[in-house]
């Protein structure tokens, strides 16, 4: 008896230790302009696979509330401790400093974790999706992590129950590894996403083609940006030609002569005012790239050479100037102003609303790209390069949430009519519908290149590959814009150039540039990361560089058909990433050797470990 109440005590101790190791609860403040209304904690329940739910009812909220902001219990942290925040993309705050404020208005994923003293725990939102915004401060060497809501600045307010689940992370899964596993658990299990293992059992362009690398021609052509004073304009500007239908063909052949044998070839820029010229128009296609004859041939010389062209199309945006301009279609903010954004050749951007323009002519021009002999893929500009946008017209209103249902409904429908569908980047709202992204996010320049240039300080600690942790395996991607765009690197940077002749994609190649530092250290990343690799802006010019890209990738090219399981640093500049099928890669980036299992890594280099 005495025994048994011994052990109840300790058992009694015990239970707040453990109780202290899970997102129990969040914190909820309610705000009207700027000033706290309520503040109340609620108590989380569990479900059925172990996550601790948090419900918000949308009728709850009130008409009067501008901001309710989420405080998960364990999502905070002193300088100090070890561990980080962690966003989407796999951007990171480790605790080393006194103050900070990080805004992060949209998500490539409805996920983020921390991993803390107390514990580890990813947070994934399941409804609201899109519609709020993540952020982590410090004050005097404290920090903390919410989501922040501001329902009258959401189209449609809160028009479903706001449920976020938290799952606590134990063991060799307390890891930011551990929380991509568990996001892409969730999917799999819903049948959300489907392993390319799966599918190229009954797809067959996908088949022939997700071991190729990606490469996106040179554009056809562009027009000049107008002056500010000038982006209203209904006559077609002239053209600057980069590459008739005729040179496309060079540079066709110039990849066979480089003994590529496989490639997955994008064309941009071929319709009717080039490209970002006069969306949503297609047709006539410019005479100055040798007209629709020439683009019949040229598509046909593919083919016929085993590389066929995907058309880059664009089903986003409209400009004045096109011949189909109507306001009708074009997406409408809170205040009834057309939706814009940017500046290109065809002037005033403005982002058309997909509800509206889905069934009206999108639908319709998709046969007609097919009709000229495009097949095997297409792909779509900026669907998955940033979040949906809603439309506030009257006769067409749409959520991000039915707005994104529809961009589903394009690409699954471009993957019925082709045999494949691409798209931009890597936001996961329509992940399911298409089979690859040309680049997950611009988070890699932002962080790499643009901030330094600035003279600004990096505002994330690192970037750890959870993206491809959730995706690796299905769907084809690469980490950013320095690796997609590295070639254009060397043309951009004056100490490589040293005038101001701007970018000529048909100039060579800088001396040396394929055996720099930079180069290798890029190569590298692609390994690390797993990725397909891209180039774009490709010419006779820099087919060379994919030349390297490719021999490069025929060493770890298979490796697409499985999931990434982790990623780790297991010492200064080197990286163990591991597979699902048992697969181990070690990256150095060192200029010293590295030993794994009795087996030396050299210097700049990787080394496979096969299963």
């Amino acid at each position: 008896m005495r025994n048994n109440k011994i052990l109840s005590i300790i058992v009694s101790l015990m239970l707040p230790v453990f109780s202290a190791f899970a997102v129990e609860s969040v914190d909820i403040i309610k705000k009207t302009s700027g000033k706290v209304i309520t503040k109340e904690t609620i108590q989380l329940k569990t479900i059925d696979d172990g996550a601790m739910r948090l419900v918000i009812p949308k009728d709850s909220i009130g008409k009067k509330i501008d901001c309710i902001e989420i405080f998960p219990s364990s999502a905070k942290a002193k300088k100090g401790d070890d561990g980080y925040f962690i966003f989407a993309r796999g951007e990171y705050i480790n605790f080393t400093r006194d103050k900070f404020n990080i805004v992060r208005p949209r998500s490539v994923m409805p996920i983020f974790g921390a991993k803390v003293p107390q514990e580890t725990f990813v947070g994934i939102a399941k409804t609201m999706i899109g519609e709020y915004s993540l952020h982590a401060f410090a004050k005097k060497g404290v920090y903390k992590m919410f989501m922040r809501f501001q329902p009258k600045k959401i189209c449609g307010g809160i028009y479903e129950d706001i449920v976020v689940d938290f799952y606590t992370l134990t063991g060799d899964d307390a890891n930011y590894s551990g929380m991509g596993r568990k996001y892409r658990e969730i999917r799999l299990r819903n049948k959300e996403i489907t392993p390319i293992r799966e599918r190229i059992k009954t797809n067959k362009h996908l088949a022939q083609s997700w071991d190729r690398v990606l490469a996106r021609l040179v554009v056809c052509g562009v027009m000049p940006t107008p002056k500010k004073d000038n982006l209203f304009f209904k006559k077609c500007q002239p053209i600057q030609v980069m590459a008739t239908f005729d040179k496309q063909k060079e540079i066709i052949k110039a990849i066979k002569d480089a003994g590529i044998k496989e490639a997955t070839l994008v064309l941009p820029g071929w319709q009717r005012g080039g490209f970002n010229g006069n969306c949503p128009d297609i047709f006539p296609i410019p005479e100055e790239f040798g007209g629709e004859a020439k683009l019949r041939e040229l598509i046909k010389y593919a083919n016929d050479e085993g590389y066929p062209l995907t058309p880059n199309a664009d089903h986003t945006c409209a400009y004045y100037s096109a011949n189909m301009w109507d306001e009708d279609f074009v997406n409408k903010r809170a205040d009834g102003s057309l939706c814009s954004m940017g500046i290109f050749g065809g002037g005033r951007m403005h982002y058309i609303c997909l509800k509206r323009s889905w069934e009206l002519f999108i639908k319709k021009q998709m046969h007609q790209i097919k009709d000229l002999g495009f097949d095997g893929s297409y792909y779509i500009d900026v669907f998955s390069a940033r979040p949906p946008d809603a439309c506030y017209d009257k006769n067409h209103f749409a959520t991000r949430k039915e707005i994104a249902k529809v961009q589903n409904e394009i690409l699954s429908y471009a993957r019925k009519l082709f045999g494949t569908a691409y798209c931009e980047a890597g936001y996961d709202h329509c992940i399911q519908s298409f089979e690859g992204a040309n680049y997950t996010s611009g988070m890699d320049y932002s962080q790499e290149y643009r901030l330094i240039e600035q003279g600004k300080p990096r505002i994330f600690d690192g970037i750890y590959p959870l993206w491809e942790i959730v995706y690796h395996g299905t769907l084809l991607s690469t980490p950013g814009r320095t690796t997609q765009n590295n070639v254009l690197e060397c043309f951009f940077k004056k100490d490589i150039y040293k005038d101001d002749a701007g970018y000529d994609p048909w100039r060579p190649l800088p001396k040396g540039w394929l055996e720099s530092e930079k180069f290798k250290n890029k190569m590298l990343r692609l390994v690390e990361w797993g990725a397909r690799p891209a180039i774009y802006d490709l010419t006779i010019a820099t087919v060379p560089e994919l030349k390297a890209i490719y021999d490069f990738y025929e060493g770890y090219k298979h490796l697409q058909l499985e999931f990434m399981d982790s990623h780790e640093e297991v010492a200064k500049g080197v990286f163990l990433v591991k597979y699902s099928d048992g697969s181990e890669i070690v990256v150095n980036y060192n200029d010293t050797p590295y030993t794994y299992k009795n087996q030396v890594v050299s210097s700049k280099n990787y080394k496979l470990f096969k299963p």
